[in-house]
């Protein structure tokens, strides 16, 4: 049960989620583009590895990293959003954890 009541909210959230979630009034929406910004820029400048963003979302993050990257999320509107904007990334719908990884698979992981 608990797994439809999930897959119902995202399917639902899923388009308008990076517009609704943190937003609010003009001050809220200027410090949240810049700390956007600041934290691409830190994600960009790591190597270049074998890195999955887990629970991806839209890809907000993932876009910011190179390297062979995996995109793992729960639901599959998610993951859609996030090939929009990095259409080169592995895609895997997942529950975590586990992580669906073998050991040594990765170089490193992100998450939010």
């Amino acid at each position: 049960m608990r797994d439809l009541v999930r897959e119902r909210y995202h399917r639902r959230r899923a388009p308008v989620y990076d517009e609704t979630s943190y937003r609010g009034d003009e001050t809220v929406n200027a410090g949240l583009d810049r700390e956007t910004a600041e934290i691409g820029k830190l994600l960009n400048a790591l190597p270049q590895g074998r890195v999955a963003d887990v629970a991806c979302g839209t890809g907000v993050w993932t876009q910011c990293l190179r390297g062979e990257v995996t995109a793992l999320d729960q639901s599959a509107e998610m993951l859609q959003l996030t090939h929009t904007r990095v259409p080169q990334a592995r895609r895997v719908q997942a529950l975590f954890p586990p992580l669906p990884f073998t050991t040594g698979g990765l170089d490193r992981t992100v998450t939010q």
